[in-house]
């Protein structure tokens, strides 16, 4: 079945964009509408913000400001070429950083289960380790 990658990533939005994000994300409109790119070519590309998604759809876009925390399963690259994508169409993007379900390892520390995260920054290419303390586990 495969595991999922989770996504988070923060941006800004070039205006002349603002009203096509604006659609994607409140009425559900295919990216493949809108953009000319290798990225909504995929079959999971309209998976990106929605598939597992953890935010409110007012937290995924202000007008300005998108902001992705999802989960898909990455078979065919969407997370790296929507990172190629959300590039061309963003002033900025300060963060964008994957996790893969089997990227993690566990640790004892004293009493507690320390669970450490392996995220992958699309910006510097090197893993970020995070810890999570999982007591009585």
């Amino acid at each position: 079945m495969g595991y999922y990658t989770d996504l988070h990533c923060k941006a800004i939005i070039k205006p002349e964009y603002r009203d096509t994000i604006k659609k994607i994300v409140f009425e559900y409109a295919s990216w493949k509408d809108f953009f000319d790119h290798d990225f909504v070519e995929l079959p999971r590309a309209d998976l990106i913000p929605f598939g597992e998604n953890k935010l409110k759809q007012s937290e995924i876009f202000d007008g300005i400001n998108l902001h992705i925390e999802c989960s898909i399963k990455n078979y065919d690259d969407e997370i790296e070429y929507f990172f190629e994508m959300l590039q061309c169409i963003s002033d900025e993007v300060s963060e964008y950083k994957s996790f893969d379900e089997d990227n993690f390892e566990y640790l004892e520390r004293g009493t507690d289960c320390i669970k450490v995260k392996k995220w992958y920054n699309h910006f510097t290419g090197q893993y970020e380790e995070v810890e999570e303390v999982l007591n009585g586990v």
